[in-house]
């Protein structure tokens, strides 16, 4: 059975961005190969108007071709590279929502198939799994012996005995 995948269709912020950061890509891929041609073609220096643009853009800017080029596309690159992100966390996102969707249903399946004697079997189980941690919870909470003070007897006093007067 084959899986369909969905594809999340392209918004037009996305294609424009893309489009841009390509085209940004592109210039600064041409200037990396003007920027190497000007310093390494076989070609006098007093001849090659690649030297003498590149000359004039240090004096202007400070880098050359070169330099220049691989700014803007470091620039492109990381501009591609937000867009990437924040499209694949959308991504994420709906491939999550079905993930759980799925799950759902495929639990609402399974209780459905399962008999009453199962049912019972796991109340029974989880009846004695409790009547387990109440015995276990009133061995650990024992009342804890206050000290038992003795009274003390009161030492024997002699007893008296009634004196009998005689009578004369």
């Amino acid at each position: 059975m084959k899986k369909e995948t969905k594809k999340l269709p392209l918004s037009i912020f996305e294609i424009v961005w893309y489009s841009l950061m390509a085209g940004l890509g592109l210039w600064g891929l041409t200037y990396i190969v003007l920027g190497l041609v000007a310093a390494y073609a076989p070609i006098p220096d007093a001849d090659n108007k690649l030297v003498d643009g590149n000359n004039a853009i240090v004096k202007a800017f400070g880098l050359g071709f070169f330099g220049w080029g691989l700014i803007i596309l470091a620039i492109a690159a990381v501009g591609a590279v937000i867009a990437l992100l924040l499209t694949s966390r959308k991504a994420d996102r709906e491939y999550e929502k079905s993930q759980r969707r799925a799950a759902i249903r495929a639990s609402a399946r399974k209780v459905d198939s399962v008999d009453e004697a199962e049912i019972i079997k796991a109340q029974e189980e989880y009846k004695k799994e409790k009547e387990e941690d109440r015995t276990t919870q009133t061995v650990q909470e024992e009342p804890v012996e206050e000290p038992v003070q003795e009274e003390v007897a009161p030492e024997a006093e002699p007893v008296l005995e009634p004196v009998k007067e005689e009578k004369e």
